[in-house]
């Protein structure tokens, strides 16, 4: 009979369509959250946050299904744990990360904010060894009132060493462009296989705008707190050993991440689109 025929050919091919697309949604968002690359931590061995998901219980009684939600911010953590973890064995170096939004006012008076894909980013300048970024122009900011540029975000901007811009929206003195920062060399090898370590070194230097710690910690307004710590390891020890050593050492409600995990922590907004994508394939 042709016509049961064709509707269960009709009703097969459907399914398998449906089937494909969900087990597609759910593999992006999968690849989203695992292929994000470090970035401005690809120097970083092991990567320290707040808990960076959101857990909720939904339904009631034995139908109750515990599930968790990537947030679109970090949970910040108290700058002193740094020194607690800095005390677990094979840690040669601990650097606390804040990260706030910052528009420069150009000496001609243009105001530049980046893009929306990489908008502009103040950090302290101990975490630009996270990048890991080192000077290739200038100085390191030495006062309050200087400041250090990616170098990309530099040549956006037009801006060299020597030259004075202001932050807008804020009523401080001028600032001084100390120096420009880039991942090269021993470094940018660094974070891994050359295209690894191109991208990283593209993602890092993007929008990075490096103060010193003091200023930048007023800046961020959020005395006495980080958004996440940046450990590098002592040469010889695997960043998965270090990690579970790091995990031990800290009470529940860490995010602890090493190798290909620290992309998750980097780019917060990867694990939250992986899990959009995961709840339009299985809503």
């Amino acid at each position: 009979r042709p016509g049961p025929l064709a509707g269960t050919l009709v009703a097969l091919t459907t399914a398998s369509i449906l089937v494909t697309v969900t087990a597609s949604l759910i593999s992006t968002g999968g690849h989203a959250t695992a292929d994000a690359p470090a970035g401005r931590l690809g120097a970083a061995t092991v990567v320290v946050a707040g808990d960076v998901n959101l857990h909720a219980t939904v339904g009631r009684g034995d139908n109750a299904d515990r599930e968790q939600i990537g947030l679109p911010a970090y949970r910040r953590v108290p700058d002193a744990l740094a020194y607690r973890v800095a005390s677990v064995p094979g840690v040669t170096r601990v650097s606390g990360d804040v990260s706030f939004p910052v528009a420069l006012t150009l000496p001609g008076g243009g105001v530049v904010s980046g893009s929306a894909a990489d908008p502009l980013t103040g950090h302290g300048w101990a975490s630009a060894a996270l990048g890991p970024l080192r000077i290739v122009a200038g100085t390191a900011p030495r006062s309050d009132r200087d400041i250090v540029l990616g170098s990309a975000a530099a040549q956006a901007a037009g801006l060299r060493p020597g030259e004075r811009v202001r932050i807008a929206g804020q009523d401080l003195p001028p600032f001084t462009v100390s120096g420009i920062a880039a991942a090269r060399g021993p470094a940018a090898a660094s974070a891994g296989q050359a295209g690894a370590a191109s991208q990283a070194q593209a993602t890092a230097e993007a929008g990075s705008v490096f103060f010193t710690g003091a200023r930048a910690a007023a800046l961020y307004g959020h005395p006495g707190q980080v958004d996440l710590l940046g450990v590098i390891a002592t040469r010889g020890v695997p960043g998965a050993t270090l990690a579970a050593r790091v995990r031990a050492a800290l009470p529940a409600g860490y995010t602890v991440a090493s190798g290909t995990s620290r992309g998750q922590v980097a780019d917060l907004t990867a694990a939250a689109d992986a899990t959009q994508l995961e709840g339009l394939a299985t809503g």
